[in-house]
């Protein structure tokens, strides 16, 4: 079980790790995402902020992904507050990591200005890319891995067209890899987007399913919990109720749960992908690894 952390208990900022542990709960290792000042072997240090949020595997290619948001100071905050806060603002992460599965090592460092946050990659077993949105950016980036056996990264689209951003917190690929629905904690609204071209991704929907974000900037990651199904006739989808169910994760936090719950039901979303793992337990015990991340 590998456990992407947010924050450190030093000194509560942004600096993090990657935690595991054995199928009984016992505690493994320690993997510290890499900072310009220990780059732990991974190309283009120069942009790294040691900052953590997702992790995301692709077995059949041997591929872990990871992306960056704000340490527990910042994650704690008054969001309103937070924005208004100049010095505040400049510890949000702006990178995303590859490592090598296997070994656990860091092997690319890239820059994704605007905090990257969730991770999905492509369901298909030829579609070797990724999706993840930018919470401060409201923008959709995609990694896509070429010709040349290397990951790159672009920007791919805007998220919304509302001055200072929407605040996308959440996202879902479509079993099919065609459709990518985005929550958006700023205006309350699923975006849904036709990605059959996953480089030229077009907006041909939206619904409001909630209040537009009024809380601190925890509501942003692991608690938010936008659940939204929409309506079969609305996508034109008349037999294949389309339904996106975030993944969530809480960790040090009173009541607290470990649940990581990502199902698209086959009845649904058609069968299971190749590398489609999830795990669903409930342990509500209290455990600190031996680093006390968060």
């Amino acid at each position: 079980m590998l456990i992407p952390c947010l924050s450190n208990a030093k000194d509560k900022g942004g600096r993090t790790a990657l935690v595991e542990y054995g199928n009984d709960g016992n505690y493994i290792a320690t993997h510290w995402l890499p900072t310009k000042d220990d780059a732990r072997g991974a190309a283009d240090a120069k942009f790294a902020d040691g900052y953590g949020y997702d992790a995301r595997v692709l077995p059949r290619k041997n591929a872990l992904l990871t992306s960056s948001f704000t340490g527990l100071n910042n994650y704690m905050r008054d969001f309103g507050k937070l924005t208004a806060d100049p010095e505040a603002m400049k510890h949000f992460g702006g990178t995303m990591v590859m490592w090598d599965f296997h070994t656990r090592q860091p092997k690319k460092v890239f820059q994704v200005p605007g905090a990257p946050l969730e991770i999905r990659w492509a369901w298909g077993d030829k579609h070797n890319y990724a999706f993840t949105a930018t919470a401060l950016g409201s923008k959709l980036w995609l990694r896509l891995r070429g010709r040349s056996r290397r990951m790159a990264g672009k920007e791919i689209a805007p998220i919304g067209d509302v001055k200072g951003g929407v605040l996308p917190v959440d996202i879902s690929l479509s079993a099919d890899d065609k459709t990518l629905f985005v929550d958006c904690f700023g205006d309350g609204k699923c975006r849904v987007f036709d990605v059959s071209d996953p480089q030229k991704p077009k907006q041909i929907y939206e619904k409001h399913i909630g209040q537009a974000g009024q809380h601190g900037v925890a509501e942003l990651g692991r608690e938010t919990a936008l659940f939204h199904q929409l309506a079969p006739g609305e996508l034109g989808q008349e037999r294949r109720r389309q339904r996106a169910v975030p993944p969530r994760l809480h960790l040090g936090r009173q009541r607290a749960e470990a649940g990581v719950r990502s199902r698209f039901h086959r009845a649904e979303t058609g069968s299971t992908a190749s590398h489609a793992f999830w795990l669903d337990e409930t342990w509500r015990t209290s455990h600190h690894c031996r680093e006390q991340l968060m």
